[in-house]
């Protein structure tokens, strides 16, 4: 039997092996790797948005904003008008890859928030807070323009409590129910400049009996690093 087969197919899964691992590292061209039978390798070129890690499971991101929010008059009962500047910080992990089709398809993200700024109106002299915050990234193919929509939970300790001829923040201690719609503008690879809408609700769930609470709206500025 002629011994050279052997060898040759040896020497043949030999070079394979190699050309995958060229692959894998980034070395050859999509076409190359497709004739060494790499099927992954026939995709078209996409853009940075659906390649960009930081929207598939396990990419971490770091967002930092500013904004205001103004105070709401959205009952009969008289609230004193309540508005602060916000700096916030976002800690998110990307909990899965993208999926679904249409408007709906994109990716869940989980954040840590924290919060803190002065009060420019009102009772209190400054606010600040932690929150859980539920991040809905709607991802469109090849686009460079990310909605996302938020919605989160958590606490404030604000001094305004200190005044008591308020009836709104009654306690050092009060719940926050936000909701947020923003935008992310793609800068690159791993940034984004961000702009929001948002609502948050300050109560303290009548832990103490001044309890009106506060409605408010603002905007947010800033920017985001994906890694």
């Amino acid at each position: 039997m002629d011994r050279r087969v052997p060898d040759v197919l040896i020497f043949a899964a030999m070079v394979r092996k190699f050309l995958l691992c060229l692959l894998a590292c980034g070395v050859l061209p999509g076409g190359f790797a497709a004739r060494a039978g790499e099927a992954d390798a026939k995709a078209t070129p996409r853009s940075p948005v659906a390649t960009d890690p930081i929207f598939h499971r396990g990419a971490w991101d770091l967002q930092v904003a500013e904004g205001v929010e103004f105070s709401l008059q959205t009952t009969s009962q008289i609230r004193p008008n309540i508005d602060y500047q916000l700096t916030v910080i976002r800690l998110g992990y990307m909990l899965d890859d993208p999926h679904g089709s249409n408007f709906l398809r994109g990716n869940n993200e989980f954040i840590l928030e924290a919060i803190g700024g002065p009060m420019f109106q009102g009772p209190g002299s400054a606010l600040g807070g932690l929150s859980i915050v539920y991040r809905r990234n709607f991802l469109s193919p090849g686009a460079r323009i990310v909605p996302y929509l938020d919605l989160g939970a958590g606490g404030v300790y604000s001094d305004a409590f200190h005044d008591k001829a308020q009836q709104a923040l009654g306690s050092p201690f009060e719940f926050d129910l936000q909701a947020g719609i923003g935008v992310r503008f793609r800068l690159g690879l791993n940034w984004t400049m961000d702009a929001e809408f948002a609502y948050r609700h300050l109560s303290n769930a009548h832990i103490v009996d001044r309890n009106l609470g506060t409605n408010a709206v603002g905007g947010l500025i800033g920017a985001s690093y994906s890694f």
